[in-house]
């Protein structure tokens, strides 16, 4: 994924860009380092640095190596409200979209503190405060994750697909495109954390990241289907 990012050189400023992922994660209690972790077809459990992808990778890379001005990015795996714990990218939430580390994690770091504390002499480099905000003051980044940072993601046996997928694809149907992403999540959150408790018994609640309010549209073309098209 990172060597995909790496290689996105023809993406202009004025251009939006838009990343889907949708694979198993690891939550950051089982790192040594307190990474939450994507998880690929190959990674190996008791190897996640070697093997895995650092979910900070992802978003460090989004900070970092996209030239776009724009940038929006939906997760679906387990733990992804995680996304932000020891990333250099400072997004904030609302009302309940707040990040909240789950019990036992350690704090949020920046790499830039961490370091100024070991320069110090500082024998504990974990420092309590948030990270400070690196994002460039004309970029727009929104993080859209398919559940809280304790909560696992899931598949649906009636839906035949992820139930956060689903109806972030639905979503995006219903509005033709013209919904901003902060409207498509005030629907689908309500949606997802639905199906997963009448289906699973379980509690699935996404979570919405972002350094400016999420007004970017994300528009879907039409799909075929019975008795004609659907938007």
């Amino acid at each position: 994924i990172s060597a995909h990012l790496k290689r996105a050189v023809i993406v202009a400023e004025d251009d939006l860009f838009v990343v889907f992922l949708s694979t198993h994660a690891a939550p950051g209690e089982v790192d040594l380092a307190g990474d939450p972790y994507f998880v690929a077809y190959d990674t190996e459990k008791s190897d996640l640095y070697a093997t895995g992808l650092a979910m900070r990778e992802l978003t460090d890379a989004l900070l970092h190596r996209i030239r776009a001005r724009h940038v929006v990015a939906f997760l679906d795996a387990c733990y992804t409200g995680q996304v932000l714990a020891r990333s250099q990218l400072a997004l904030t939430g609302a009302k309940s979209m707040v990040f909240e580390p789950a019990a036992g994690s350690p704090a949020p770091v920046s790499w830039a503190r961490e370091w100024d504390s070991l320069a110090r002499g500082s024998r504990d480099p974990a420092v309590p405060a948030p990270p400070r905000a690196t994002t460039p003051s004309d970029k727009s980044i929104v993080l859209m994750t398919s559940s809280d940072g304790t909560e696992p993601s899931w598949e649906s046996d009636s839906l035949g697909h992820g139930v956060f997928t689903y109806y972030l694809v639905e979503g995006l149907r219903e509005s033709r495109g013209l919904a901003t992403v902060g409207e498509l999540f005030d629907r689908l959150r309500t949606r997802v954390a639905q199906q997963v408790a009448a289906e699973k018994q379980r509690q699935q609640q996404p979570r919405l990241f972002y350094s400016d309010p999420p007004r970017v549209a994300i528009g879907a073309p039409a799909v075929s289907g019975r008795g004609g098209s659907n938007p």
